[in-house]
């Protein structure tokens, strides 16, 4: 396995990732407009081969960063992918002088929630009805001072 930097060519199979991972996916056109934007997202993959087992996208702005989606195939779950991507995203924010991460997260998502508690992210607030479905995310921050 590997990660490495997503490139236009990897488009069609996020967006496959995409609809595998969420009920409410991005489209292919929301994923190309992230790596084609002019403050394109930073989206790392973990691969195989070819195959793109999971992915992490990102957005930076001066000293922030988002975490607008995190996946990993279901046939590829719990082998410590998602791990191996939130490290690299940390690297990239220590890089940047990132001072403070934030993500969204379903309320029913405790998998996810341990994740990001384990990399030092801490529920800061609720975003009420913020997926399609109606379902509650809990905002989740990490600053700096916990060391990238």
């Amino acid at each position: 396995m590997l990660i490495r930097r997503a490139c236009e060519a990897d488009i069609d199979r996020i967006a496959q990732l995409e609809t595998i991972c969420f009920d409410d996916s991005w489209s292919r056109e929301m994923v190309a407009a992230e790596l084609r934007g002019t403050n394109p997202s930073v989206c790392y993959l973990v691969v195989e081969g070819e195959e793109i087992l999971g992915y992490a996208m990102i957005w930076f702005v001066p000293h922030e960063g988002e975490i607008c989606n995190l996946a990993v195939h279901p046939d590829f779950r719990r082998r410590g992918l998602a791990s191996l991507l939130m490290e690299a995203i940390l690297c990239e924010s220590a890089e940047r002088g990132v001072d403070k991460l934030s993500l969204e997260v379903r309320e029913s998502n405790a998998e996810a929630q341990a994740l990001y508690s384990k990399f030092g992210f801490k529920i800061a607030g609720r975003r009420p009805e913020y997926y399609r479905d109606g379902e509650d995310a809990f905002v989740m921050r990490r600053y700096a001072e916990g060391g990238y």
